[in-house]
């Protein structure tokens, strides 16, 4: 199932970056970290960010895109 971003999901969305993005070459975050990063942006919208969870409700995949020159 995919549902927009809800707060609740953070500490899973966090395990799976430090599992996943770092692959890639994206740094480790802490929750304190993503929460700087993304939910404090003031560009960050809940509403098209999204999460996608198992049927137990744990975290499978994220999405949070951004454009333009104001990317971090």
């Amino acid at each position: 199932m995919i549902v927009t971003w809800d707060d609740r999901f953070l500490a899973g969305t966090v395990e799976l970056w430090n599992k996943e993005a770092v692959r890639d070459g994206y740094k480790r975050l802490t929750e304190a970290s993503f929460t700087a990063l993304f939910l404090l942006n003031p560009y960050f919208d809940r509403e098209s960010t999204f999460v996608m969870l198992d049927q137990e409700e744990h975290v499978q995949g994220f999405a949070c895109g951004c454009t333009g020159m104001i990317c971090p």
